[in-house]
């Protein structure tokens, strides 16, 4: 009588064929070495498996990281928060040979003492302006977190201080190096001497300056009326923004740009007093600092007025959120950090 003989599962058929669905490369293995199927049919499945295993390595052998990309939003409520006091103050991009500043026209990050933070940004692909105005927490693995006022979204970086400047990270394999506005650290990393600018203090009259050499990169106010424009180069061919100014407004000038002032005058706008009073005529305001955020009536001064939201000062190009030419009166609302436009028409409070 024919002794029944048992064959261990694991080299039975429909074991080989589970394991090249959900374990190609065993599966491959056991293919060859049970010898299952005729061998055209095993060259054809090898070929095939070869393929499936690489898919099916990528997709299940990848190395997870406690790394959260810039500008996801979180969920995440339980974690401890604190803030980084060597954070506190202005910081900005000033060394162009770090590759990842080459992502940025300009850049300015502000860290208050009391955890508020603000951001203000130009992309060098699309040349547009960001804002973000909200605050910030770190915790001890080094991830930074802002809490965006308009949007209410958290926002994750992964942030380091290094030899005094700060290495932020803004996509998952880029960093922008941002050095302290005012920062105490006597060592310079650069071999170049340091630029002739005018003193902050000044107030500079119409004329034509180059930013960097005549006056300092930064915020202006303005006042005037007058006409103003910026130029990438001295010619004046290259105008990177221009605009006709009533009795006041802002512009923000960066380094190597050239700034002509007909008819008007700018200064430091940390030196400027905010602007006050219940009414806010024709000019330029910046929200926050002259007219708090929130929701107003416009009224025309004569048949028809007209406003503007702007993401930024003059001087970072079209970055216009808002306008309107109306008749009468109208409703605009501003959030902190946005600009607002007024010609011919006021805001009573």
């Amino acid at each position: 009588m024919e002794e029944n003989v048992k064959v261990r599962f694991w080299k039975s058929t429909w074991f080989v064929v589970l394991m090249c669905i959900f374990f190609p490369p065993i599966g491959l293995v056991l293919l060859w070495v049970l010898e299952k199927f005729a061998k055209p049919l095993r060259i054809a499945l090898t070929a095939f498996l070869v393929f499936y295993s690489i898919l099916w390595i990528g997709a299940f052998g990848s190395v997870n990281s406690s790394y959260v990309a810039p500008h996801q939003v979180s969920n995440e409520v339980s974690i401890e928060k604190f803030q980084d006091q060597r954070l506190t103050g202005d910081w900005s991009i000033s060394d162009n040979g770090h590759s990842g500043n080459s992502a940025f026209d300009y850049m300015k990050t502000t860290f208050g003492d009391d955890g508020k933070y603000q951001s203000e940004f130009k992309t060098s692909d699309t040349h547009e302006v960001f804002s973000i105005v909200g605050t910030y927490g770190v915790d001890k693995d080094g991830n930074l977190y802002i809490s965006e006022k308009s949007s209410g979204n958290e926002i994750l970086y992964y942030y380091t201080l290094q030899d005094g400047d700060l290495l932020l990270q803004y996509t998952e394999n880029g960093t922008v190096k941002l050095s302290k506005s005012n920062s105490d650290i006597n060592a310079s990393t650069s071999n170049e001497p340091p630029k002739p600018v005018a003193p902050t203090t000044a107030t500079y009259k119409p004329g034509t300056y180059k930013i960097g050499v005549d006056m300092p990169p930064g915020l202006y106010a303005l006042t005037g009326p007058g006409y103003v424009e910026v130029s990438s180069d001295s010619s004046g061919d290259s105008i990177i923004d221009n605009d006709n100014i009533g009795n006041f407004a802002y512009i923000l000038v960066q380094d190597g740009e050239y700034l002509k002032l007909s008819r008007c005058s700018a200064k430091p706008e940390t030196e400027t007093a905010p602007k006050t009073g219940s009414v806010y005529a024709s000019g330029m305001y910046k929200v926050g600092k002259d007219i708090p955020a929130g929701e107003y009536k416009v009224t025309a001064d004569s048949d028809r007025g007209y406003y503007e939201r702007n993401a930024s000062a003059i001087g970072s190009g079209s970055d216009i959120l808002d306008n309107d030419n109306f008749e009468g009166s109208t409703y605009v609302t501003i959030n902190d950090g946005e600009y607002l436009k007024l010609s011919r028409c006021s805001i009573s409070i």
